[in-house]
């Protein structure tokens, strides 16, 4: 279900902690979703909220930070 929700925005996201609200329409669609109230993937978490960009950001932050 956050693949699907990330496809939604791709670069930018679709807000922070709007998981909840996403999964409960994709799950509506297509009966065989599960929600809960994140995605219980860090990676996939960053990526459905705050997009690639975002994804970069905190990257960058966790990987090149002294």
């Amino acid at each position: 279900t956050a693949i699907d929700t990330w496809k939604q925005n791709k670069i930018y996201g679709n807000g922070i902690k709007s998981f909840r609200v996403d999964c409960i329409k994709f799950q509506t669609h297509k009966k065989n979703r599960m929600c809960s109230n994140h995605p219980h993937n860090y990676y996939l978490e960053i990526l459905t909220e705050t997009g690639i960009l975002g994804f970069l950001i905190v990257s960058k932050k966790i990987f090149f930070s002294k």
